[in-house]
C-alpha cells in the first residue's frame, strides 16, 4: 500500500531530525577531539575564512533546486538549466572568494587566510559539479535516500579532517574536511541518482522568475541574522558579544535547529499540495503542530532552566548570559511556531512574500536594535528580538490564513494541547531549577521534564478524544520503527 503524503511527511520529518542530530554529533565529537590536536589559533584562522567565503556565498546564492521542487512539473530541461545556473552560480562565488583572498588576509592582518580561501574557493567551485538529481529525493519526499547522502558527505568530512589533523596538526586539517565533504557529496550525488545532467540553459527564464526573490529574501535574512550581532559588538565590546551569541545558539537549538530540516520535508509536502487549499491547510496545520510539539517544551525548558544550564554547562564566569537565555528561549517558542509559513508561500509560489517579510524586518529592528543596546546593553538587543518576533508573529499568521482560507479555531486546535503540556512541564521542573548543580543533577532534570511532557501531551490528545493530529501521525510512526 503506497503511504499517503501525510504520512510521507511524518516519515521524512523523522529522518531529517536524525539527520541533524547526527550532524550535531558529528561537531560536538570533532570539537572534543580536534582541540586536543590543533591549536586554537588554527580553529579562528578556519573560521574566519569559512565566514568570507560563506557571505561570498550568500551574495550569489539563487536556491534554483527550490524552484525545481516548487515547480511539479518541471521537465528535463529545467532540470538541466538548474545544473548549468549552479554550476555558474558557484563558479561566480569561487572568482569572488579567490578575487576578496588577498584583501580579506590583509585587512584582517592574518596572512596565513589568502591560502585558506583559495582552498574555499575551490570547494565551492567543486559543489557546483554536484548532480542536480539528488533534489528528487526532497521532491518525492524520499527523505531517507537524502539522510544517507546527507551522512556520507560528513562521515568523509570527519575522517579527512582526523587523518590531516594526526598527520598535521594545523588548519589545514580542517579545510581538507571540509574539501572531502565536497569531493564525497559530488560522488554520491552520481552513484545514489541516475539522472545525468548536461549544460543547457533553455529553460532558466522559468526557474530565474521564482529564484530572484531567494536571492534577496537571502541575503536579507543573513543581515538580519548578523545585524545584532554587529550592534552589541560596537555598543557592549567582544565579551558580551561571546555571551549574547552563545545564549542565541543554545536557544536555537530549540528553535532553528529543529525547525530548519522541518522545513526541508514541508516545502516539497506543500508544493505537491498547492493545487488544493484544502488539502494544503490540513498539511500545513500538521507541520505546525509537530513543530510544537517540538519546539514549545524545549522553549519553555530553556527559560526555566536557564540558570542551571549556563553555570552547570559553561560555568560562573558565564552568568550574565543567563538573562539573555531567557529572553531567546521564549523568542525561539514564537519563532518555531510561524517559520513553517515561508515553505508555503514558497509553494504557492509567492516567494516575494518572504523577500517582503525579510526586508520589513530589518528596516523595523535596526533602529530600535540600536537604540536599545545603546541604552541597555546585549540585553536591550535580546529583547528587540523577542518583541519584533511578537509584533511579526500575528501578520504572519494573518499572511497565511489569507492565503488557505484558516480560521483562528484551527490553528488553536493545532497547538493547545502541546502549549498546555510545555506551560505544566515548565511549572513542575521550576521548582528544581535551584538545587541543579552537576551535569548529571540537570540531565536527570531534563529527562523527568521530558517524559512528564510525553505524558501530558498523550493525555490531552486521549482526553480530546484521539483526534486525526500530529500526535497520532508520531505514535504511528514510532511503533512502526519499533515493529521492523
Amino acid at each position: 500500500m503506497r503511504p499517503t503524503l501525510g504520512t510521507q511527511m511524518t516519515a521524512g520529518i523523522g529522518w531529517m531530525l536524525a539527520n541533524q542530530a547526527i550532524s550535531r554529533l558529528f561537531d560536538i565529537v570533532g570539537l572534543v577531539i580536534f582541540a586536543r590536536l590543533l591549536p586554537p589559533a588554527d580553529f579562528g584562522l578556519f573560521a574566519m575564512a569559512v565566514l568570507v567565503s560563506t557571505i561570498v556565498d550568500m551574495l550569489a546564492s539563487f536556491d534554483f533546486d527550490l524552484g525545481l521542487i516548487q515547480k511539479t512539473d518541471a521537465d528535463t530541461r529545467h532540470w538541466n538549466a538548474a545544473f548549468t545556473l549552479t554550476l555558474l552560480q558557484r563558479l561566480c562565488a569561487a572568482a569572488l572568494t579567490a578575487a576578496v583572498a588577498r584583501p580579506a588576509a590583509m585587512g584582517l592582518d592574518m596572512p596565513h587566510l589568502e591560502s585558506l580561501l583559495y582552498a574555499m574557493a575551490a570547494s565551492s567551485a567543486l559543489l557546483g559539479l554536484q548532480n542536480i538529481g539528488v533534489v528528487d529525493f526532497r521532491r518525492r519526499l524520499e527523505i531517507r535516500r537524502e539522510f544517507w547522502f546527507q551522512v556520507g558527505g560528513r562521515a568523509a568530512g570527519f575522517g579527512a579532517t582526523l587523518g590531516c589533523a594526526l598527520l598535521w596538526a594545523n588548519a589545514w586539517a580542517l579545510v581538507a574536511g571540509w574539501l572531502a565533504n565536497r569531493v564525497a557529496s559530488v560522488v554520491l550525488s552520481y552513484a545514489l541518482h541516475r539522472f545525468r545532467p548536461r549544460l543547457r540553459l533553455d529553460a532558466a527564464a522559468d526557474l530565474l522568475h521564482f529564484s530572484k526573490w531567494l536571492f534577496v529574501k537571502n541575503a536579507l535574512s543573513y543581515l538580519n541574522h548578523k545585524l545584532d550581532d554587529l550592534v552589541v559588538a560596537r555598543a557592549a565590546g567582544a565579551a558580551m558579544v561571546g555571551q549574547y551569541s552563545v545564549s542565541y545558539d543554545i536557544a536555537s537549538m530549540g528553535s532553528t535547529e529543529l525547525v530548519f530540516p522541518i522545513n526541508r520535508v514541508a516545502f516539497p509536502g506543500y508544493a505537491r499540495a498547492s493545487h488544493d487549499r484544502e488539502t494544503l491547510r490540513r498539511y500545513f496545520l500538521n507541520v505546525v503542530s509537530h513543530v510544537a510539539i517540538l519546539t514549545l517544551p524545549i522553549g519553555a525548558g530553556t527559560v526555566v532552566l536557564a540558570e542551571p544550564l549556563v553555570t552547570v554547562l559553561l560555568g560562573e564566569p558565564w552568568r550574565p548570559a543567563i538573562p539573555l537565555l531567557r529572553v531567546f528561549g521564549l523568542a525561539g517558542m514564537i519563532h518555531g511556531v510561524v517559520a513553517n509559513a515561508g515553505p508555503v508561500y514558497l509553494a504557492l509560489g509567492k516567494p516575494q512574500i518572504s523577500a517582503t517579510f525579510a526586508a520589513a524586518r530589518v528596516l523595523s529592528l535596526a533602529g530600535p536594535l540600536v537604540w536599545a543596546t545603546t541604552t541597555f546593553g546585549a540585553i536591550g538587543a535580546a529583547w528587540t528580538q523577542l518583541c519584533c518576533n511578537v509584533v511579526f508573529a500575528p501578520i504572519t499568521y494573518a499572511t497565511v490564513a489569507n492565503l488557505l482560507d484558516l480560521r483562528l479555531p484551527q490553528a488553536i486546535a493545532a497547538l493547545w494541547r502541546p502549549a498546555v503540556a510545555a506551560t505544566t512541564m515548565a511549572v513542575v521542573i521550576s521548582g528544581f531549577s535551584d538545587s541543579v548543580a552537576t551535569v548529571m543533577g540537570l540531565a536527570l532534570v531534563m529527562a523527568g521534564g521530558a517524559v512528564a511532557y510525553a505524558v501530558l501531551l498523550i493525555g490531552l490528545w486521549l482526553l480530546a478524544g484521539r483526534p486525526a493530529s500530529a500526535e497520532r501521525e508520531i505514535l504511528r510512526f514510532v511503533t512502526t520503527r519499533r515493529r521492523r
